[in-house]
């Protein structure tokens, strides 16, 4: 189930929630300038995944990130 995020302490996958874009999920470990993970955080459209997996959050219907994942569908 996603929930709330206001930092990244302790996270692995992050998922962009923005009600106007797609719905992706960031690996922060391995994370790129393109994903602007801050910009993401600062406007509360952050999410994060439990259990926080990479599976749980294609689950909860977040694709991959291009940059940081690779493999998304859009």
């Amino acid at each position: 189930m996603a929930n709330s995020v206001t930092n990244r302490g302790g996270i692995r996958y992050l998922g962009n929630n923005n009600p106007d874009g797609d719905h992706e999920v960031h690996d922060l470990k391995n994370e790129k300038a393109q994903c602007q993970i801050d910009k993401i955080i600062r406007n509360n459209h952050s999410v994060r995944f439990i259990p926080d997996t990479l599976s749980q959050a294609r689950e909860e219907g977040f694709d991959p990130c291009e940059w940081c994942i690779g493999g998304g569908s859009r």
